[in-house]
């Protein structure tokens, strides 16, 4: 399955109200056969009902790119306004999962307060950080001109 358009939805919650509960919005769009997924708002929401229903989407929305042979994804956080261990855990089941097929999943925290959250969780040391979606599109095309 190829994604070509832009497109937004939020996961979670519907499409006119994105409130705190709502959950996060994720916009997808393809650049060079490459999925960035911007994230914005909170992963998750602190209502564990909300919050299973949006791990589970989110889930669901990374199956899926494996299912249509995406191997490489950006994942961008810098619209997060909130991440709980819940968002951490989902984050890294996807890049294992992509890992595994023989994929890729790097993540954009914008230099903000996430780089230092994930400084302090070690998830540096798990998958690849940048501070812009334009470094982590460079990365890829570096490793595709070195193959």
């Amino acid at each position: 399955m190829a994604y070509n358009k832009k497109r937004a939805y939020p996961i979670g919650g519907d499409d006119h109200h994105y409130h705190r509960d709502a959950g996060v919005k994720v916009e997808q769009r393809e650049h060079n056969g490459i999925v960035i997924l911007e994230l914005e708002g909170p992963l998750f929401s602190r209502s564990y009902k909300v919050q299973h229903d949006e791990r589970k989407e989110l889930q669901d929305l990374f199956q899926s790119l494996q299912l249509g042979r995406t191997t490489r994804v950006i994942v961008s956080l810098t619209k997060v306004n909130y991440v709980n261990s819940s968002g951490w855990g989902s984050l890294i089941g996807a890049y294992k999962r992509l890992g595994s097929a023989g994929g890729e999943l790097l993540v954009v925290h914008g230099g903000g307060k996430f780089e230092e959250v994930i400084h302090l969780l070690k998830l540096d040391q798990v998958w690849k950080t940048f501070v812009t979606v334009d470094e982590a599109l460079a990365h890829f095309a570096a490793a595709e001109s070195a193959e």
